[in-house]
């Protein structure tokens, strides 16, 4: 669990805008229901203690809130939130690159990285070299990256 403090503290005070985005969309990102949430990282689920938790998958967990929580125990999916580090694997290490998360599309309207400021996105960055050196948080980052992927692909198909 050091792992995802260390990975925290390169998010704690930073979001996508150096202002309050959450004041463009009414914080569209913080409003879940019984059926939607953020997915957590292997065992982030004892760092979160709030909100309640559901299993995604036989392995994932998600949390779902009221949007009032305790900032510092957002979990990493929302404070990274709509970015996600696309994680792969190489022969020379580990390749990791910062893209928007196709499922933010249609709950976030900072739709261009470019968008964001710089800072964020280099904690966004140094955060997941910090989780990749942990074989069970890059498992969960390359997974998560390939089912991105195929979003990707199914929203080209359809033209979404």
């Amino acid at each position: 669990m050091n792992t995802i403090k260390k990975a925290y503290e390169y998010l704690n005070r930073l979001t996508p805008l150096k202002i309050d985005c959450g004041k463009f969309c009414n914080a569209a990102c913080c409003k879940g229901d019984e059926n939607t949430g953020m997915i957590l990282l292997p065992n982030e689920e004892f760092i979160c203690d709030f909100g309640n938790i559901k299993s995604d998958t036989d392995r994932n967990k998600i949390i779902i809130c009221n949007g009032e929580c305790d900032r510092e125990k957002r979990p990493y999916s929302c404070r990274i939130f709509p970015l996600f580090p696309y994680t792969t694997q190489t022969k020379n290490g580990v390749k990791i690159e910062i893209k928007i998360d196709p499922r933010a599309a249609n709950v976030c309207p900072l739709n261009d990285i470019k968008m964001m400021d710089k800072n964020f996105i280099r904690a966004v960055r140094r955060s997941a070299k910090i989780l990749a050196t942990d074989k069970e948080y890059l498992r969960f980052l390359t997974e998560t990256t390939s089912l991105l992927k195929e979003i990707e692909q199914l929203k080209s198909l359809l033209n979404l």
